[in-house]
């Protein structure tokens, strides 16, 4: 995809998209991700068995409560991590289709 050039200096080398829908994405889709994928552990039991798996590893160096604890927070960074990503695509795909520039050097932003 080309740079549009600055309409105020003419040059197109100091030329950025604006990545906001990239970063609501990326941050709205990791804390869905994370959410949605503790609670569907804990409805579909799968973290209670995770959980236990963890804790039995764990067990020799702690207690079975620190197990399950562990285990329910890596199923919530898995799921945030998924978010996250797909968040991020669809961000980035806003931000394209959108096509709000901003010129570094003098400031001016605008559309492409």
């Amino acid at each position: 995809m080309e740079k549009p050039k600055c309409p105020k200096c003419g040059t197109d080398e100091f030329i950025v998209l604006i990545k906001t829908g990239e970063q609501i994405g990326t941050t709205v889709g990791g804390i869905a991700g994370g959410v949605t994928a503790g609670v569907a552990a804990v409805e579909s039991k799968v973290g209670e068995e995770a959980s236990e798996l963890i804790s039995e590893f764990v067990s020799s160096f702690s207690n079975e409560t620190i197990g399950k604890v562990t285990g329910m927070v890596g199923i919530f960074i898995a799921g945030a991590t998924t978010g996250a990503i797909a968040g991020k695509q669809l961000g980035k795909t806003i931000d394209e289709s959108r096509s709000l520039y901003k010129c570094n050097k003098c400031g001016e932003k605008f559309y492409g």
